[in-house]
């Protein structure tokens, strides 16, 4: 239920931000806020919406690399830490659609490193699962840095997440 809400907010809010990020295009050059690479540090939580309904503190960092005349395309890199019981460390590699400067659709695969423990006084052993992402940003150019709201889907293993917060990022 909150996933649907949330998805409906983005559809309804969506055109507004595009017609208003397009007409702040046509009023400068690209090349003014084009930077094909970007590394960033990312704060915010992940809210499992199944099961436990938990939500947990995350840090993380990636690199967009932009491509393309325009740079509409984009590649990248992200690593993650889940501050939960047990901590969760993600890694991934990312694909990105950038359908103006700073709006970005992004699906990624990776791998979500985990201790998994049986009970009792056995040691816990360490679990690996494919994880699967998609989310969408909007890129706030500041002077000298990038600030993005961010909002990702994680799927992995039998559970659907939703990872939420802030990156700061910077441009060169």
């Amino acid at each position: 239920m909150k996933l649907a809400t949330i998805i409906i907010a983005l559809l309804l809010a969506g055109p507004k931000l595009l017609s208003a990020q397009q007409a702040h295009e046509e009023g400068t050059s690209n090349s003014e806020h084009f930077h094909p690479n970007h590394v960033a540090a990312f704060v915010g939580a992940t809210s499992d919406l199944r099961g436990s309904k938990k939500t947990h503190f995350t840090l993380g960092a990636d690199y967009v690399r932009r491509f393309g005349a325009r740079g509409q395309w984009g590649v990248g890199g992200f690593a993650e830490v889940i501050f939960h019981d047990p901590t969760e460390w993600l890694f991934g590699a990312s694909g990105y659609f950038f359908p103006t400067q700073a709006l970005w659709i992004q699906a990624a695969g990776g791998v979500e490193f985990y201790q998994g423990g049986h009970g009792g006084d056995e040691p816990a052993e360490r679990k690996a699962s494919f994880l699967l992402r998609f989310g969408a940003g909007y890129n706030i150019e500041l002077p000298g840095f990038t600030l993005t709201p961010v909002a990702l889907l994680d799927l992995v293993r039998d559970t659907e997440s939703l990872v939420w917060g802030m990156s700061v990022s910077k441009g060169f």
